[in-house]
């Protein structure tokens, strides 16, 4: 328990700090070189650009109910628009959406010809990309699997900055930097695992959530696409659930049908962080005795195979040979013997 509540004491503090300095963050991807963390500017002020002149490319939120941009409509024609939209200003002229396409629409549904905006001039197209999905991740409506696909996004984009390798994360190795980041084992984590850990840490302050929750919506993100719409489906479903089954499987590791029988279940009976751990517990618990002899058997079969790959290796073949006949005439003898007493 005391194990328990200082892993839980760790994950606030490091939720806190990290919603604390993410603003900070943020605003110095504004500047006009490189990202500088420490560098701090003034957000500019809203201005009014025409609809018509901002350009919108797909973000992370692909679905919109088109009851949600109707009811936002009626919120904007009775109280305007409380939120300014976030573009930045292209070179060649025009804008280029980064933040608020539900608000666009919804503008754009009323007829509105201009809309309030923080208009951000940028010319690099990899801060421009930082930014938008920063702003977006951090979006509340959000649902699991739009959330977890843009943080998978921003760590890989961060893979390739710090690693400075084209070659993709390793999910096998992320999954053990988050389970030993988890279970409060960082000493475990070491060699190229230190890689995630950081990039995780870096993208926590920006995201404003802990690294190894980072790290679990990643996983989330590389889950087959069959299971993440199952994971969207199941309304009961936080990120607290899956992650206690990250913990019990690897992504890899998971199949459809067991993904979907845990989400049902859930759903169904409404499952609390704590009931659905006893639950997988018991589940583990049951499999391990429904194997009986037959998991003491594959046990025994690998005790073999290891002492025949090693058999005789300062022997000549001539010895290997009588010693194998030696251990058929030996077998022969113990099946006689079980036979024998199995009929009596």
């Amino acid at each position: 328990m005391k194990r328990e509540t200082l892993h839980l004491m760790r994950e606030i503090e490091g939720s806190v700090m990290a919603r604390r300095d993410s603003r900070e963050r943020l605003k110095s991807l504004t500047q006009s070189n490189m990202p500088s963390f420490e560098t701090e500017i003034d957000i500019p002020k809203a201005q009014l650009i025409k609809t018509a002149d901002i350009e919108v490319k797909p973000q992370i939120r692909r679905e919109f109910s088109e009851e949600d941009i109707e009811s936002l409509a009626q919120s904007l024609k009775e109280h305007g628009l409380l939120q300014p939209i976030l573009v930045a200003e292209k070179p060649e002229g025009g804008y280029l959406l980064i933040a608020g396409e539900r608000r666009l629409r919804a503008a754009k549904k009323l007829g509105w010809f201009t809309i309030p905006a923080i208009v951000v001039a940028l010319k690099d197209e990899q801060k421009l990309k930082i930014i938008q999905l920063i702003e977006n991740i951090q979006r509340k409506d959000l649902n699991l699997v739009e959330k977890a696909n843009g943080i998978w996004e921003y760590f890989q984009f961060l893979w390739k900055r710090v690693g400075g390798t084209d070659s993709p994360p390793d999910i096998d190795e992320l999954w053990l930097t988050f389970y030993y980041l988890h279970g409060s084992k960082s000493e475990r984590i070491k060699g190229k695992l230190e890689l995630y850990s950081k990039i995780a840490k870096e993208c926590s302050v920006m995201v404003g959530i802990p690294p190894a929750t980072v790290l679990l919506y990643c996983l989330i993100a590389s889950l087959p696409q069959d299971i993440k719409d199952a994971i969207v489906k199941t309304p009961s479903v936080s990120a607290t659930h899956i992650r206690l089954m990250m913990i019990h499987r690897k992504p890899g590791q998971w199949s459809h049908r067991w993904a979907q029988e845990l989400l049902n279940k859930i759903e169904r009976e409404g499952l609390s962080r704590r009931r659905f751990e006893r639950y997988l517990k018991e589940q583990k618990e049951e499999k391990e005795q429904n194997k009986g002899d037959g998991s003491s058997l594959v046990k025994e079969f690998g005790k073999i195979d290891r002492f025949l790959k090693g058999l005789g290796k300062n022997l000549s073949n001539e010895d290997k040979r009588r010693l194998l006949r030696y251990l058929l005439h030996q077998t022969e003898a113990m099946l006689t013997k079980i036979d024998g007493t199995g009929g009596e």
